[in-house]
């Protein structure tokens, strides 16, 4: 392993995230830079009984070297891109999620509280607007029956709006042991080999795949699970779970 280049950290709302890979430092420079063929489609290797002349091999093995490097360098600047959309969403979830949840129950108790207040006009009072208006001293525009019509007419549609939107439920908190920031870079990460390779990788808690995604997550210094859960294993049980996820969206798809 050559010795780790200098890195910068990404930064999200002031805060320091990920640490950038660097695309250009030499190949072997990151624990991840072994993984790089994971993501891409290999060239196919000559049989080991076929004679390849001198210039032909030397040429192959020049040819070799430069699809290696810039595999790597196009790892890292998917890993790099990827690492950043996946921090963003998981400090939506994590902090900004919570606040928009809390405003919508609210919002919904508010509306609730006025459809309520609404219920209580009676409806001889909405059917008798003529009679509700001369309850009112007549204004410099001339008649209440047209505010009065309306109002009424809002109220009505507001509590139909309200039973409508009570039909549908407030997202529920996260749960204490969720884990934002390591579900969207595993199915991100998933998305990039189904990108390269059009079929998704396997649904094993070990192999190649799961083995890159570790190497990629200690690289870019992302936030480490707890000590009682070993990296690979942790990262291998969300790349079971985004397997049966994609498995049960098909199923519904298909019905």
């Amino acid at each position: 392993m050559k010795k780790r280049p200098s890195q910068k950290k990404k930064r999200s709302n002031g805060r320091p995230s990920f640490t950038e890979l660097d695309p250009e430092v030499p190949v072997g420079s990151y624990k991840v830079d072994s993984y790089a063929r994971v993501f891409l489609l290999k060239p196919k290797p000559k049989a080991e009984h076929d004679e390849i002349p001198e210039g032909l091999k030397e040429l192959g093995e020049a040819e070799a070297r430069a699809f290696e490097e810039s595999a790597v360098k196009f790892v890292r600047r998917e890993i790099n891109r990827l690492a950043g959309i996946a921090v963003s969403r998981a400090e939506y979830e994590n902090e900004r999620l919570p606040r928009v949840r809390e405003d919508a129950r609210r919002f919904l108790k508010t509306v609730d509280n006025i459809a309520a207040r609404a219920r209580m006009i009676s409806a001889k009072d909405v059917a008798d607007l003529a009679s509700l208006s001369a309850g009112f001293e007549t204004g410099p525009d001339g008649s209440v029956v047209p505010a009065l019509s309306q109002i009424t007419a809002n109220l009505k549609s507001l509590r139909e709006w309200n039973d409508e939107l009570k039909k549908s439920t407030l997202r529920k908190p996260r749960p204490s042991h969720s884990d934002p920031l390591g579900r969207h870079f595993v199915e991100l990460m998933s998305a990039l080999f189904h990108s390269r390779l059009r079929r998704y990788p396997p649904a094993g808690r070990t192999g190649p795949f799961v083995e890159a995604l570790a190497a990629a997550w200690e690289d870019l210094n992302l936030t480490m699970p707890p000590p009682s859960k070993e990296l690979i294993s942790w990262l291998g049980q969300k790349v079971e779970r985004a397997y049966r996820l994609r498995r049960q969206r098909i199923s519904v798809q298909k019905r």
